[in-house]
């Protein structure tokens, strides 16, 4: 399996924005720092690998192989896929495209918050605190590796059984030529909160038809504008 050659979408550009600026931490409860622009590309540099979406579009997509076991941004699986699930289920009772980089980014702040924890006590992946913890002064390609971990090691947030170091690596180097370094501004005023009805978090507007190209034309995501 070669690398993947990432595409420059919107959502690329909004997710970098979100994770790189206070937003993330608002959306989280608390939980999720702002992060650097190389822990953010090695984030995103692992979420390419993980959906096989080099544009990061389409994110309701399912694992192929391994059972379908995983599904979504993170690809979810075994004790985290239920909660995706039902989630999932109530925005598209609401109208709300699961596809889209709003829900499961939202999704993805929430679940580490424990909104969709099965139980007090029983974190899905909260415990972990792989974000509090994450080294400050990481390059992208260590930042996907620390990121991903793996089943065997029993460390990461994604720790998967195969790691795929090397994509993620390339994914994340990609992403920071893209947008590290200065290259995108994230500096929002106040913005206001798009989640008044917290299911949990998920908007109550949203496109319903399946996002597959770039939404296009917008230049603010979460309330964050961006200089573009």
């Amino acid at each position: 399996m070669g690398y993947f050659a990432v595409i420059p979408t919107d959502n690329i550009k909004q997710i970098f924005g979100t994770l790189t600026s206070d937003k993330i931490t608002e959306m989280s409860g608390g939980k999720i720092p702002k992060m650097t622009p190389e822990q953010a590309s090695g984030l995103m540099g692992s979420w390419v690998v993980e959906t096989g979406k080099p544009g990061l579009q389409g994110l309701d997509v399912v694992e192929r192989g391994n059972n379908n076991a995983g599904r979504g941004l993170s690809q979810y699986s075994h004790s985290r896929r239920p909660g995706y699930d039902a989630a999932r289920a109530e925005a598209i009772s609401q109208g709300i495209d699961p596809n889209s980089a709003q829900f499961q980014m939202q999704y993805f702040a929430d679940e580490y918050e424990g909104v969709h924890d099965p139980a007090p006590g029983k974190s899905l992946i909260g415990w972990t605190k792989v974000f509090e913890n994450a080294p400050q002064d990481m390059t992208p390609a260590q930042a996907s590796r620390y990121y991903t971990g793996s089943a065997q090691s029993g460390t990461g947030y994604f720790r998967p059984s195969t790691p795929h170091y090397d994509q993620r690596a390339n994914a994340a180097d990609q992403i920071y030529k893209m947008y590290g370094a200065g290259k995108l501004s994230t500096t929002p005023e106040s913005p206001p909160n798009p989640y008044p009805s917290h299911i949990q978090g998920i908007p109550t507007t949203a496109v319903t038809k399946p996002v597959t190209e770039p939404s296009g034309g917008g230049n603010t995501f979460f309330g964050i504008p961006l200089p573009f």
